[in-house]
């Protein structure tokens, strides 16, 4: 179910992933704590893609109370990549959402967290930090992140870093194509492309 929130969040369709999530969350309740966490954190994303931040807020807050019982390495396979960055890339996701104005602390303290190896979440929170600059019409700044974003999401072929870009490509506003948000539509769109036919 959770992985069929991804397909439904692809098709436009966050409200449907929502409730969806909510029938994954009462099927995991009571066991398995880092399935627990990623299937609220995931409700989460996809309640902030909406704007309802209620929803959002205490599904994140179910998340974090879950992780702090959870060991990923220790329970259900397919959930051991879910660790606490993972977490907090889609906290950040949710924050940036909703125009929380924690979300910039919230990314510092997770990027500074990071080990070298995490290049993909990095990718993704920079990525996130972009949509939500872009998303406020703060141009300069989703331009500045969106340059460290880019290059990070194609070289590791990070997929929801390279989402995020398309959306970011959307929510830019509409100029005449000379100024800053047409020069980083443009310059998005040529390295997302290039990098989807290599």
């Amino acid at each position: 179910m959770n992985y069929w929130s991804y397909l439904l969040a692809s098709q436009d369709k966050s409200a449907q992933a929502v409730q969806l999530l909510g029938e994954a969350g009462e099927h995991v309740r009571g066991s398995a704590a880092t399935t627990q966490a990623w299937v609220a954190a995931r409700q989460a994303e996809e309640a902030a893609r909406i704007g309802d931040g209620e929803t959002a807020e205490r599904a994140l807050e179910r998340a974090f109370t879950a992780f702090d019982y959870a060991r990923p390495h220790h329970e259900r396979s397919w959930t051991s990549f879910f660790g606490a960055s993972r977490l907090g890339s889609l906290a950040v996701s949710s924050y940036g959402r909703l125009g929380h104005r924690e979300t910039d602390s919230l990314a510092g303290s997770l990027l500074s967290a990071l080990s070298p190896t995490e290049t993909k979440v990095r990718a993704l929170v920079v990525a996130d930090l972009a949509l939500s600059a872009a998303t406020r019409s703060d141009v300069d700044r989703a331009d500045e992140l969106a340059a460290e974003a880019l290059p990070l999401a194609v070289r590791t072929e990070a997929s929801l870093a390279q989402d995020r870009l398309w959306e970011l490509t959307e929510v830019l506003p509409q100029d005449s194509g000379r100024g800053t948000a047409g020069a980083l539509r443009q310059r998005a769109t040529s390295g997302l492309l290039a990098s989807s036919q290599a």
